[in-house]
């Protein structure tokens, strides 16, 4: 989930893979922030945790 407009649509940031490191970070394919650590959330949990 992205921090920052809680969207789940997040994958593997691939251009580091240039660089020599594999997935190291991810990117929000909705809102484009990028960053090391986004947290996972348990789908059943998810809907409890929007509402807040």
């Amino acid at each position: 989930m992205c921090p920052k407009c809680r969207s789940q649509n997040v994958s593997p940031n691939f251009e580091m893979l240039g660089a020599g490191i594999a997935f190291d970070r991810f990117v929000c394919n909705n809102c484009g922030y990028e960053g090391r650590f986004f947290p996972e959330l348990i789908k059943k949990n998810l809907k409890k945790r929007m509402r807040r």
